[in-house]
């Protein structure tokens, strides 16, 4: 039996909650409660759309998870920790989160990295505090360092921050437009470039390369792969150096949308998994759930990567023919290529590091295990592989943030790192936790204490449609990006199934808890019904469209 998500208080003419009937009328039905389906949900229940929101799992937030796995008394983030995009998320502002309790911080100290012999390098979140500590290498590589940062700033702020969030052009047009401005075409010359080749032709440091290789690896990035130059100034800039913490945890976001979708008449159930889209002729006409009732409604969204929504979800017999053709190269979808195994701990004291710099103590995120940059090339190349070479990843103390998280007085950390599925985890998973808390051990001057460890096959347990461990929904290459995410056929949200939208990390722009795939999907959504929209576009964005987009 379905439950109605708390909050929801219908009117005197609905029964609903006492009760969630066999067959439902809505205006619009989305599947799957993570922040993409969140985020459409709620700006369509705002505009007066009657939305249902369909959960599979008993809690919503999908990535925005916060869980007492260190159990009793003491919470982790789970998945989302690390949001590079606070600045520019337009619901943040939108819905004025801040009434729901959703509170944001920013460390000073962003990231760091130790090597085997104990030296550190560290970037805050001001560019002059990263530029300072580049400078114990040497004065040459920390002007060039901040010379390259400041680009990445314009390239973030200019154009990548803005592309987030309105649907992407096809490659001529892209190409075409953003070649305006001179930043725009030096963009342009990075893009189709691999990581690697960028960060070798700005930088001599093996240390410096090392860290910022890690920075764009971490995220399943191939760092040897053509065509991702794109994604490097976003990685380094935002997620190296611009990242923030949701106090209470990650979940809250998913709390105060969840909030604003009820508080707007909307509906979310959770112990709800969809069985099955509806399709008559050539149009979406509602899903129905596994225990058999069924929700019509002239709008269904998914939030679910398209091998799922299109070949689990939807019976074969009923897509026509043409439609088949359309969606078939979906078939061929490629999960990421490497995801995380994460040991969670507690600690009666605040976990010091031992190393050269004492700011690298309140550092959001540090980095151990490498000894330069071979060191982290040679590991992505074995994750390639299926291989993990060494033990190599990136810790958080969580409590350095956030005094909510322990009932019990602990320190609540995390060790993460990049790991591949198709590993013998059965096997081998006690021997990986033991050489983690060896590297600990090495590193910190804290024994952990209690711990739990999340391998890849684990996350796509709980998480469903996190196929293969996948936290992006699917692989970031070339051909998966852009215009092609999912695919030419269903970029913008849009499917060549009547009333059929996307909205989840497989869509354009992608994962990672940057808001753009379901604020993309509501725009569109709204447009495509004639729903009058009561948000107005930010400012970048409409600053962008005036630079690049209008003639």
């Amino acid at each position: 039996m379905s439950r109605i998500w708390i909050g929801y208080r219908p009117s005197e003419k609905d029964d609903v909650l006492k009760d969630f009937p066999e067959e439902y009328e809505a205006d619009c039905v989305v599947i799957g409660g993570g922040p993409n389906g969140l985020i459409t949900s709620a700006y369509l229940a705002r505009a007066g759309l009657k939305v249902v929101v369909c959960e599979r799992r008993y809690e919503i937030g999908g990535g925005l998870a916060t869980e007492e796995i260190l159990f009793p008394g003491n919470l982790s983030n789970t998945h989302a920790i690390y949001h590079m995009m606070v600045d520019y998320i337009p619901p943040l502002r939108d819905f004025d989160l801040e009434e729901h309790g959703l509170y944001w911080v920013k460390p000073f100290v962003q990231s760091a990295i130790i090597f085997g012999d104990k030296s550190s390098l560290l970037f805050g979140k001001m560019l002059q505090d990263s530029k300072d500590s580049v400078g114990k290498l040497s004065i040459d590589e920390a002007e060039r360092f901040e010379k390259v940062m400041r680009k990445f700033i314009r390239f973030v702020d200019e154009i990548l921050a803005p592309a987030t969030y309105y649907p992407p052009l096809p490659p001529v047009e892209f190409y075409e437009k953003i070649s305006k401005t001179e930043i725009g075409r030096e963009f342009l010359e990075i893009a189709e470039k691999s990581p690697l080749e960028i960060i070798d032709e700005n930088f001599k440091s093996e240390k410096l390369k090392a860290f910022l290789l890690y920075l764009v690896g971490m995220w399943g990035v191939d760092p040897e792969e053509s065509g991702m130059g794109f994604m490097v100034p976003l990685l380094i800039w935002r997620c190296g150096m611009q990242k923030y913490y949701c106090y209470g945890g990650s979940h809250r976001f998913a709390s105060a949308l969840g909030r604003e979708i009820v508080k707007n008449g909307g509906l979310i159930l959770d112990n709800a998994e969809v069985e099955e889209i509806i399709i008559e002729g050539k149009e979406a006409k509602g899903v129905k759930l596994k225990d058999g009732r069924r929700i019509f409604s002239k709008v269904v969204v998914s939030s679910l990567p398209p091998p799922l929504t299109f070949f689990k979800l939807i019976k074969e017999e009923n897509i026509p023919k043409d439609i088949k053709e359309e969606i078939a190269p979906l078939k061929e979808w490629k999960w990421d290529k490497w995801s995380f195994f994460t040991l969670h701990f507690t600690s009666s004291k605040l976990p010091e590091f031992k190393t050269d710099d004492r700011w690298v103590n309140r550092s959001f995120m540090t980095i151990l295990g490498f000894d330069g940059f071979d060191d982290v090339l040679d590991f992505f190349r074995g994750l390639r592989e299926n291989k993990i070479t060494k033990i190599a990843g990136h810790a958080t103390c969580q409590s350095l943030f956030d005094d909510t998280l322990s009932r019990n007085g602990k320190f609540i950390s995390f060790f993460q790192m990049c790991a591949p599925y198709d590993f013998d985890w059965e096997r081998n998973k006690s021997e990986i936790e033991n050489q983690v808390l060896k590297l600990l051990k090495d590193f910190q001057d804290t024994t952990p204490e209690d711990f739990v460890s999340e391998t890849p096959r684990d996350i796509e347990m709980r998480i469903a449609s996190m196929v293969k461990g996948s936290i992006k929904h699917g692989d970031y290459t070339p051909t998966q990006m852009g215009y092609f995410r999912p695919s030419e056929s269903c970029s913008s949200s849009r499917t060549p199934i009547k009333n059929l939208y996307l909205c989840g990390a497989s869509t354009y722009p992608g994962g990672l808890i940057i808001g753009g795939p379901g604020y993309i999907a509501a725009n569109v959504i709204a447009e495509d019904i004639g729903l009058k929209k009561w948000w107005k576009e930010p400012d970048f964005l409409v600053k962008h469209k005036k630079t690049y987009l209008e003639k």
